[in-house]
């Protein structure tokens, strides 16, 4: 029986590393990624020497996004355009 309590000890022990591990790596990513942003935020208001408001935000989150979204675009054309040469071939 004490073998048994030994073992079940052993493994509660090795969960609960298991779990903080996990947690410190998602705190440290997401604490690592609101740094990253207080960091991005003062440097533009660095270099427009005040405070950087809700529309300044949104033209930089919009400048960066929209390459993405141009890619996807021609992405998706090109898909499509396979798809409809797929069909004519049947």
């Amino acid at each position: 029986m004490e073998k048994l309590n030994n073992i079940l000890s052993d493994v509660v022990w090795w969960l609960v590393g298991i779990v903080m591990a996990i947690a410190g790596f998602v705190s440290k990513r997401l604490f690592g990624n609101i740094d990253h942003a207080h960091r991005r935020i003062d440097a533009l208001e660095a270099r427009t020497d005040e405070l950087a408001t809700k529309n300044d935000l949104h033209s930089a989150i919009t400048s960066a996004v929209q390459p993405v979204q141009e890619t996807q675009q021609l992405i998706l054309s090109n898909l499509l355009s396979h798809r409809v040469k797929e069909k004519d071939e049947d």
